[in-house]
């Protein structure tokens, strides 16, 4: 009975329409059977399995009609709803998320790890997010932004066709070219984001702040492109042509046919490769000949301050690495800095510190659809104090 009931509060929880009594009651079931509690909580998500599945695309028209909601109404106030101190309840925090569309976010630290569920609100000198948009150069300079094109063909460059297709640009080699290799550059700025379908079908998609260059067709015995910023590939197979990724002339990642994440921003301690599926070889290129085979969960990366530095593999949280592809941030233990760096290349923001830089650490998941106020009051739950002035935010002491 103790179980049946548990689990009605939960689902009352969840469609918000808990009463107050009810919560209390929640809360003292938490205290005096923390045990049965959770594992209620995770019967239930295995029940709604394939409910609760994230999708950015399934669930983004949710969160739309959350936002869409609270502006008609007018709100300007962000409601921030505590949760249990217990790492369990994640779990069933997750759960409210998806069912709901809102923001979960939880900073922590050794000490003290606090989860708080956040609803989306509109306040007064916003940020709005990111979106899908680039900057084509073309071999004779020409630039198109592509975000402000329509569907249909944008140009043929050495018999390859170059089509735009609902935000994405898709490369038709034809079946004879004269073999000359003719490069497109494709720039994300701050606040953009896009996909490309290369030559070869290997689909690769660039997050904000970052640039590949490719050939309009692959010739010769290799695929090779270069890449700075942040890109995930997914490389379509050709065992007699492997497929190499120059990553800032200091690392390359050597493959046949797979799924795997490059991360080489400037203003980051490093650089690094993440295998998803397949196999990769990964080559620091200086000294030339250092290399590691990669499986799918490890990551390669070298410090980008430090001329010395070699090749480091390690087993990392996948979820964190795609989070940007699937439309999300996801924290692990990050600190500030780290967090902060994030957000400013997804909403075009600089990002200024008055006096000494906050510690802590932050660890949770927001969705990148949300505003930078939204964010910023998920996090600042931790006592941050910020100010946000057109495309500048300041963090105070």
């Amino acid at each position: 009975m103790q179980q049946q009931r548990t689990r009605y509060l939960l689902e009352r929880y969840i469609s918000g329409k808990l009463s107050e009594d009810e919560w209390n009651e929640l809360q003292q079931l938490s205290e005096t059977s923390q045990l049965q509690v959770q594992e209620t909580i995770q019967q239930w998500l295995e029940s709604r399995e394939a409910d609760t599945a994230y999708d950015a695309v399934n669930w983004q028209p949710v969160i739309d009609r959350i936002t869409t909601a609270d502006k008609q109404q007018g709100q300007a106030t962000a409601k921030v709803v505590p949760l249990f101190k217990r790492a369990w309840f994640r779990y069933a925090a997750a759960a409210v998320v998806l069912a709901t569309g809102i923001v979960l976010f939880w900073p922590s630290s050794k000490s003290d790890k606090t989860q708080i569920v956040q609803e989306s609100k509109p306040v007064k000198r916003d940020v709005p997010p990111g979106k899908n948009g680039a900057i084509l150069t073309l071999a004779d300079g020409t630039q198109l932004v592509l975000d402000s094109m329509n569907n249909g063909q944008v140009v043929i460059q050495n018999g390859t066709h170059v089509v735009l297709n609902d935000g994405e640009l898709n490369y038709y080699t034809a079946d004879r070219n004269d073999g000359q290799m003719v490069y497109n550059t494709m720039t994300t700025p701050r606040g953009r984001q896009y996909n490309v379908t290369l030559p070869d079908g290997t689909k690769v998609f660039l997050n904000a702040e970052s640039t590949i260059r490719f050939p309009t067709a692959f010739a010769g015995n290799e695929r090779r492109v270069e890449v700075t910023g942040e890109a995930y590939f997914d490389v379509a197979k050709n065992a007699e042509k492997p497929f190499k990724v120059s990553i800032n002339n200091e690392m390359e990642v050597v493959v046949m046919g797979t799924r795997f994440n490059v991360n080489a921003y400037a203003d980051e301690p490093m650089i690094s490769a993440t295998l998803i599926d397949g196999s990769v070889r990964v080559v620091h290129t200086s000294p030339r000949g250092v290399a590691y085979i990669l499986n799918p969960g490890q990551q390669a990366s070298l410090k980008t301050a430090d001329a010395q530095s070699s090749l480091q593999v390690k087993e990392v949280d996948l979820s964190e690495v795609t989070a940007w592809k699937d439309g999300a941030f996801v924290f692990n233990d990050a600190d500030l800095r780290a967090v902060m760096r994030q957000l400013a290349r997804w909403y075009n923001v600089e990002v200024v510190y008055e006096g000494n830089v906050p510690h802590g650490e932050y660890r949770g998941k927001i969705g990148r659809s949300l505003s930078l106020v939204d964010v910023m009051e998920g996090i600042s739950e931790k006592k941050l104090n910020y100010r946000i002035e057109g495309n500048k935010i300041t963090i105070l002491p």
